[in-house]
């Protein structure tokens, strides 16, 4: 008689809030964490946003959007910026044990948005901060 392999089961849940079954979907723009990011983003520019099904659907209506040229530079890094954020907090998350609190999560979008700019289209000082401030309300 052959030797019984082990049988691993795996869960597939997902790493930020241990519900939902993970999926790309789910993880970059259905979950809550990310839809609490995309909800700031969407509040910095005035918009209402009826979320995508899928990543692809969304990267679609993001470029199709008209927000104005003054605006159009940062528009554009924003969703690149902010599912590498999520994918990076996911990884802290499921491989190193570390689940940071959502305001330091929107920090560290900010500030990446505001170094990833390089001075192409960066906001005034005070520009900034106003969407600093609207960022931590809440």
């Amino acid at each position: 008689m052959a030797p019984l392999k082990k049988q691993r089961i795996i869960v597939n849940k997902c790493c930020m809030r241990k519900r939902d079954a993970e999926t790309v979907d789910h993880l970059l723009i259905h979950c809550p964490v990310a839809w609490e990011l995309w909800s700031v983003v969407f509040s910095w520019f005035g918009l209402r946003w009826a979320m995508s099904r899928n990543v692809m659907e969304l990267l679609i209506a993001w470029n199709g959007a008209r927000v104005g040229k003054r605006r159009k530079c940062a528009w554009a890094m924003i969703p690149l910026s902010l599912m590498w954020t999520i994918w990076r907090e996911r990884n802290w998350t499921c491989f190193e044990g570390i689940e940071k609190p959502l305001f330091r999560i929107k920090r560290f979008v900010v500030s990446s948005l505001y170094s990833w700019d390089k001075g192409d289209c960066n906001p005034a000082i005070d520009q900034f901060l106003d969407w600093l401030e609207l960022f931590f309300v809440k």
